[in-house]
């Protein structure tokens, strides 16, 4: 075959190493590949090893994607127009002016790998924790979801790249004790409404980028920069499970500043080559996660002194979101509570994914809104996560003050929150006569096909009644009949085999209980 180290090639988008050999199959009047150990043998070529491997991490095989994300007013609109050396993004004093999910491409002239359709993308969106309020932020955490989830490419696979910005000036970023600063609140809204589609803990993708460096008097740069840094690592682990990331020092003007210039870079106080320091942590990061196509990109691309044009891409704004979006809705509610510090995002995904596991009759006769509203009525007892929930007798306790109680329900609170309890006590209710007479129906397991009009009987005592009566004011009081069963079980000792060793254990009992002697 060969030596194909350096030959030109076009590598598919595909996410599976089958649908990469097919192509290479599809191919083989160009390679002369005559059978698959052939196309083993590919490997050799640099590019297609690299391809293969970002199939496998879950990567494109063709572009390296990088995600900001960052705080209104961070820096981040800015910081693309530095990495690209162009003005191609609108950058404001303090407030985001990015009001939809844009990307931004470049072509690669890779000769290294050997991919003639290498590229790279930039991913800028609206700033996080906007002063507008809480729907807002709902709003902008949903534009930069709906726009992977509606991306060629990255609605199967993940960013290589997520840089988070953050202001050096920001005097309340917090810790792993203080969680709910903006900047913290920034990080668990990305937990919550990104993170399935962006982070990956078993290699992390995730740099952290301080901006305006300058602004910081240059006496206390270096203190500042420390304990940023530390804060941030601090954040990173407690919120996005993220361990010790790398966290990058720039200034985004450095031009305004008047920094020296030595060898194309720019001098930083800490003597520090701007932007090189960013660029070597971006491919360190690659590197360490053995991404080598964000590796080759980033590497072949900013530190090209002849960089590509910069093309818009793929975008989506915050206009296309449906006002009364479901999702728009339950990320209000969440990031409210994100806000208040009483955050059950954590607890309400637990019992959704238990609850998912459930029969379909079983989840219907529940209702689908029984996860968030188990978790709010846990969150009303002041329990936020799994581990603060009672066991035994106090669990079986708390959840008799449910305002829904039912059999189906217990049953599986105690499986998906692997809770036991001694005793059972069921609180049913019933809006009528039909529904009590259809519901005892179902717990015995018979389907009868005909009118409940022609089952006769009066309701004894035990039925119990929910009812709902408004008043002048037009509040809603609800009254309820509370009903207790009592199952008393009777066993027939002539037709029960006793073991010789549990007769031998009864001979041996005293003949009357000692309450003292316990």
């Amino acid at each position: 075959m060969g030596n194909r180290k350096n030959e030109m090639i076009e590598i598919p988008f595909c996410t599976s190493s089958e649908e990469l050999s097919d192509y290479l199959k599809s191919k083989r009047h160009k390679f002369k590949i005559k059978n698959f150990q052939e196309i083993t043998n590919l490997h050799e070529h640099e590019g297609i090893r690299s391809a293969f491997n970002a199939v496998k991490l879950k990567l494109s095989p063709n572009n390296a994607y990088i995600l900001l994300l960052g705080i209104s007013g961070s820096g981040k609109s800015s910081t693309i127009n530095f990495l690209f050396n162009k003005e191609i993004t609108l950058t404001g004093d303090g407030k985001s002016q990015t009001k939809e999910t844009t990307e931004f491409k470049a072509k690669i002239n890779d000769l290294r790998l050997g991919i003639k359709n290498l590229g790279i993308s930039i991913i800028d969106g609206p700033g996080l924790e906007d002063s507008k309020g809480v729907e807002e932020d709902a709003k902008n955490i949903l534009c930069y979801k709906r726009f992977l989830e509606s991306h060629p490419q990255l609605a199967s696979v993940r960013p290589n790249v997520i840089m988070i910005v953050a202001d050096l000036n920001n005097t309340r970023l917090g810790d792993s004790e203080n969680v709910e600063t903006p900047f913290a609140r920034m990080l668990k809204g990305i937990k919550f409404g990104l993170a399935e589609k962006v982070l990956d803990h078993k290699r992390p993708s995730v740099i952290f980028v301080l901006t305006h460096l300058k602004s910081i008097p240059p006496k206390k740069s270096k203190e500042v920069v420390s304990t940023k840094t530390t804060l941030i690592k601090e954040l990173s682990a407690s919120i996005l499970g993220i361990i010790d990331p790398p966290v990058v020092t720039i200034e985004n003007y450095p031009d305004d500043w008047g920094l020296e210039r030595k060898d194309d870079w720019y001098i930083l106080g800490n003597n520090e080559k701007h932007p090189l320091n960013l660029f070597e942590a971006l491919i360190n990061l690659c590197e360490n996660s053995t991404d080598h196509i964000g590796q080759e990109a980033i590497s072949l691309y900013f530190s090209s002194a002849s960089q590509s044009d910069v093309e818009p891409g793929h975008r989506f704004s915050v206009k296309q979101l449906t006002k009364d979006d479901d999702n728009i809705i339950k990320s209000i509610t969440t990031l409210s509570e994100i806000k208040l510090g009483m955050d059950i995002s954590g607890l309400i995904k637990i019992i959704e994914d238990k609850f998912l596991l459930l029969p379909t009759e079983i989840q219907n006769e529940l209702g689908s809104s029984v996860p968030v509203e188990v978790a709010s009525f846990f969150r009303a007892n002041k329990i936020t996560t799994v581990q603060e929930i009672p066991y035994g007798d106090e669990f079986l306790e708390l959840y008799n003050q449910y305002l829904r109680p039912s059999a189906n329900l217990l049953k599986f609170l105690k499986q998906a929150l692997d809770r036991k309890t001694t005793e059972t006590f069921v609180d049913p209710e019933f809006e009528n006569k039909q529904d009590y007479i259809r519901k005892r129906l179902f717990d015995l397991g018979l389907s009868i096909d005909i009118p409940l009009a022609f089952v006769d009987g009066k309701l004894r005592h035990g039925y119990s009644i929910g009812s709902s009566t408004n008043n002048s004011n037009h509040e809603t009081e609800q009254t309820f009949l509370i009903e207790r069963h009592c199952f008393k079980f009777t066993l027939n000792i002539d037709k029960l085999q006793l073991s010789q060793a549990f007769k031998d254990d009864i001979d041996i009992l005293p003949p009357k209980y000692d309450k003292s002697d316990e």
